[in-house]
């Protein structure tokens, strides 16, 4: 009986051009899936919502499932937790269902609206959502909805090559409920839509000139109120409300919004799924107790919106990556604000904060201050997610040595300079451990190291050597070692002891484009941008040659420095600073620099200019929100053209034959 019904229900779910449920079978299932009690024959019940196998005390109620096309007035068997699910939502689902229908009747823009002002009333719910994407998705065809206005054609095309049809079409839906809220026959501008909307936030951010509604379901860019409390200034405060909703349906990543406030009057609206995978303690509100809201303690203003950008930036728990890029640009040399934001986040179980603050914490005297400004437990925690550390700790995985070794350093960070001869003469297997860290290339165990008070950086190591002997012999054969020999010679290396040419000589050991960037790390002027980019003009712009001069420069240059050297790059730094790395940030900006320079113009050049300036358009970089990314992530096809294009000449002098030193292999 349960098998006959499960196939006939499949097939008219089919029929309504829905995604099959599967249902548990019954020769695989002897105990309720819900209560795990044992089931008989004629005692067992299929959940027509989940499919799951129940007994009939688990599935006590019948609902109407119209969202899964089983009938919108007869009643259907459905387990607690569904039934729990349907209260709030089957009036709901009845219209959605009608609308929905409607939409795949008629492709008139007014159904297109209809099915988003649905979407209003249901408060934004994450299932809820997926189901309206899918639906969608499997009622609407890319043609009609290509069909519905021409100017959509070129976004369709832009989003059809890596993007699922159900996502492609509620971009585009709600981009044409936006043009017909605002009354606009053309696909509107920035300055548009700014003038209709006095709360320019509300609206989606426009890239390359034109609305992408959903923005790639990256909340990054936007910042949402809660629907209900949102007041917009337009034709109606309504229809903006609306407008709001629309830019946020896409992918249900805001969703019914986790409150964050202090006693400040500040709140802050973030999504369910953000706040519940950082935070155990905000996860269990919400699941458990049914609060969506929180306090903040101890926090000003400036803290709480630096708590609530972080989820914004971050969405995923575990994206390291966009985590350092928000630690990246958050109050350079304020200790006070970073320390109260570990204060907080450890208090409300949010780690990856302090992970991602502590991950920009590279030196001693970068690490120590924290100290008097936090309770021991959480500088504790900073301490030991410093990546110097951390990454040791990785290396002497169970050697007990090694542990031994990594917690007498992790000891002198609570002594605030102590004897650092326990680093001086660390035996890390089989050999002094700055010298190992030195020829292994590590660099931020390296930088690390020598810059704890007291560390010998002339220590001798295996072979007696001293670990910048070490790092000079492999140099040529290990790429990374330059890092290390930087932060070496900046120390006090002596260059003696390791048989090192001195600076004044050192052609042998380093090319053009190494003095290019010693200059750029130690002055931030214009000139010192650009004399590096003609090097890289000089070196016939080679795939390797720019792959060394970006991990070189990531090393040389902080973020800080990058930051002061234009400020008009600014605003294009803080947009690329959450997704990309640090080095490809910073030959992004210094490349722009040399543009600005090459074509001697004062200022960040607009699209229009640099098109008239050089006619093949493909040679210049990308242009993203207005901003040039010259660099190009290191592609010598695209700087080649525009050089050719632009007359300049490379010209390369050839490479020094570069001697090896006594003991290279």
């Amino acid at each position: 009986m349960g098998a006959a019904n499960c196939t006939g229900r499949a097939g008219e779910r089919r029929r309504f051009g829905l995604v099959d449920i599967e249902w548990t079978p019954n020769a695989y299932c002897k105990n309720c899936e819900l209560c795990g009690l044992r089931l008989r024959r004629g005692r067992r019940h299929h959940c027509r919502s989940c499919g799951r196998l129940t007994c009939p005390s688990c599935s006590p109620r019948r609902r109407p499932l119209p969202q899964l096309g089983l009938g919108s007035h007869a009643a259907h068997r459905v387990c607690f937790r569904c039934d729990t699910k349907a209260v709030n939502l089957v009036d709901l689902e009845t219209t959605l269902h009608s609308e929905c229908v409607s939409l795949s009747r008629h492709t008139s823009l007014d159904a297109a609206v209809g099915i988003c002002r649905t979407l209003q009333q249901a408060s934004l719910h994450v299932k809820f959502n997926e189901r309206l994407r899918d639906w969608v998705a499997a009622r609407v065809s890319t043609i009609v909805v290509r069909d519905l206005v021409p100017v959509q054609h070129a976004l369709l095309v832009r989003h059809a090559s890596g993007r699922r049809v159900g996502s492609i079409v509620l971009d585009t839906m709600a981009l044409l409920a936006a043009c017909s809220i605002l009354q606009i026959d053309q696909e509107p501008s920035v300055a548009t839509l700014k003038a209709q909307c006095q709360n320019a936030q509300s609206l989606a951010i426009v890239q390359a000139g034109g609305l992408r509604a959903a923005l790639h379901g990256d909340p990054r860019w936007i910042v949402v109120a809660r629907s209900t409390d949102v007041v917009l200034q337009s034709h109606s405060s309504h229809d903006l409300s609306l407008l709001l909703i629309l830019v946020v349906l896409r992918n249900g990543l805001v969703d019914a919004a986790f409150r964050l406030y202090n006693k400040g009057g500040v709140t802050c609206d973030v999504g369910e799924v953000a706040a519940a995978g950082h935070s155990a303690l905000f996860n269990d509100l919400m699941h458990d107790l049914n609060q969506y809201s929180i306090e903040i303690e101890g926090v000003d203003d400036d803290v709480m919106n630096e708590i609530a950008r972080f989820f914004w930036l971050v969405p995923k728990p575990n994206d390291m990556e966009s985590a350092t890029g928000w630690a990246a640009n958050i109050y350079p040399d304020m200790l006070a604000k970073e320390c109260a934001l570990v204060v907080a986040a450890e208090r409300y179980q949010i780690h990856m904060i302090t992970k991602a603050i502590a991950s920009m914490k590279r030196k001693w005297d970068e690490i120590v201050p924290m100290m008097n400004l936090l309770h021991p437990a959480a500088y504790w925690d900073v301490v030991k997610r410093v990546p110097g550390l951390d990454h040791l700790r990785q290396l002497a995985d169970t050697d007990v040595d090694k542990n031994h070794v990594v917690d007498q350093i992790e000891g002198l960070f609570f002594q605030n300079g102590g004897d650092a001869a326990v680093i001086n003469e660390a035996n890390w297997g089989g050999d002094k451990l700055l010298p190992w860290a030195s020829y292994h290339a590590q660099t931020r165990v390296v930088q690390l190291l020598v810059s704890i008070p007291g560390i010998n950086v002339d220590v001798l190591g295996r072979g007696n050597v001293t670990a910048l002997r070490r790092a000079w012999l492999r140099h040529l054969r290990l790429r990374g070692v330059y890092y290390v020999l930087d932060a070496l010679i900046q120390a006090g290396a002596n260059r003696t002891l390791a048989g090192m040419p001195l600076e004044d000589d050192s052609d042998d050991y380093t090319d053009e484009w190494d003095y290019e960037c010693v200059s750029l790390s130690r002055h931030t002027s214009l000139d010192a941008a650009v004399g590096i980019c003609r090097t890289l003009q000089q070196a016939s712009l080679h795939v390797k040659f720019n792959e060394r001069l970006r991990d070189w420069v990531a090393a040389r240059v902080s973020t800080i420095v990058v930051r002061d050297l234009v400020p008009v790059q600014h605003a294009l730094f803080v947009r690329h600073a959450s997704g990309r790395r640090v080095g490809s940030i910073v030959l992004d900006t210094m490349a722009l620099l040399a543009a600005c320079s090459i074509l001697q113009i004062d200022q960040e050049p607009s699209v229009a200019t640099l098109k008239a300036l050089c006619q093949n358009a493909q040679s210049l970089a990308i242009v993203q929100a207005g901003g040039l990314c010259a660099a190009l992530h290191g592609d010598s096809r695209c700087l080649s053209s525009f050089m050719a294009k632009r007359g300049i000449r490379a010209q390369c002098r050839p490479r020094a034959a570069t001697t090896r030193p006594a003991g290279v292999d």
